[in-house]
């Protein structure tokens, strides 16, 4: 395979975000080439290239030539159709993941689905289904922190221990409801809020790192809730809090704080530099925690097509995050029926 041709559904934010992030990886060599896009609300050129939605991080700036090198499909069934395209990347609103992307891997497509996959875990084990019955077609969730910058150093000072065990982990993202398509945000059961959009971030991050919790608490509503995870194992403090519901001028602040035996990590995105390692009475900032995760975890779908291995983030993790989300979700809703 010398080159994955990738199309992409849903010119959003993610959309469009994802599309740059390919012809960024193209250009710095990788074996991709962004070929085609569509979306409903997109019927000709003039509406391509228009400035695209803006996102809770900052995006890159850089442009994509869309007038000469990329298509503008008509419909998603053409873009399947189309032999060139090996990856599609499903970027539209979350209720038309599963179908979207089971038509793709139907069609012989590799699949990256935009988190969350689905709201509901019968939809997510629907698409495993059919990603079982193609094991030649690769599929990748979305899960972006697994690859964000100062996230993945907090990692590997968890797994190689050198600071001591993890004694407790608190995780916040807070913001206001997202400015675009807020018909579709404002839709609890179709967005899942800031509890199905925006805390199943911390969540697959919490359950790569530490594992399945034993007892999960969760308080508040969709639009902001805090949760609790207890572990068999591991640290006796994990929190994460998820809200929609500041005011716009507040921003986005993405944080978490992992105080080790021997020292605290700290991350706060509205820093220049987002991660600082403290240790005893000395503060060092972390240069390499700049920057976002979009592009890395595209490149490490695209090398696990080309090396025929399987992907860094699967469905199954998908899954057990959905899991999750529904005890916190059922809980909110008993908290609300009884208050």
């Amino acid at each position: 395979m010398s080159e994955l041709g990738v199309g992409i559904v849903g010119l959003g934010f993610m959309g469009r975000r994802h599309a740059a992030g390919v012809s960024r990886l193209a250009a710095s060599g990788e074996p991709c080439r962004l070929i085609a896009v569509c979306d409903n609300r997109v019927t000709d050129r003039d509406q391509l290239m228009a400035a695209g939605t803006t996102g809770n991080i900052a995006e890159s700036g850089e442009a994509i030539d869309w007038q000469n090198s990329v298509r503008l499909e008509a419909s998603f069934r053409s873009m399947l159709a189309a032999t060139h395209i090996d990856v599609v990347c499903v970027c539209t609103p979350t209720p038309t993941h599963v179908d979207l992307a089971s038509e793709a891997i139907k069609a012989g497509k590799h699949v990256f689905v935009e988190k969350p996959v689905a709201l509901r875990v019968s939809e997510i084990e629907r698409l495993m289904k059919v990603a079982a019955e193609h094991p030649s077609q690769q599929v990748m969730p979305g899960h972006a922190m697994r690859f964000w910058p100062g996230w993945t150093q907090i990692c590997r000072w968890i797994d190689d221990k050198r600071y001591g065990p993890v004694r407790s982990a608190t995780f916040r993202r807070l913001g206001s409801m997202p400015a675009w398509n807020q018909s579709f945000y404002g839709d609890v059961d179709a967005s899942g809020a800031a509890l199905g959009d925006l805390h199943i971030h911390d969540i697959d991050f919490i359950l790569a790192t530490f594992g399945s919790p034993t007892r999960i608490i969760a308080t508040g509503d969709p639009f902001h809730l805090t949760a609790a995870l207890e572990f068999e194992t591991g640290p006796s403090h994990v929190t994460a809090e998820a809200a929609w519901d500041h005011q716009p001028a507040f921003g986005f602040r993405m944080q978490v704080t992992i105080n080790f035996e021997h020292a605290t990590a700290d991350f706060d995105s509205a820093r220049d530099i987002p991660l600082v390692l403290h240790k005893g009475n000395d503060s060092t900032p972390i240069p390499e925690s700049v920057g976002d995760g979009y592009d890395t975890e595209l490149r490490a779908f695209v090398r696990s097509i080309v090396s025929n291995e399987p992907p860094p983030v699967t469905l199954n993790d998908a899954l057990r995050a959905a899991r999750v989300i529904e005890v916190e979700r059922e809980q909110l809703s008993r908290s609300r029926r009884q208050s």
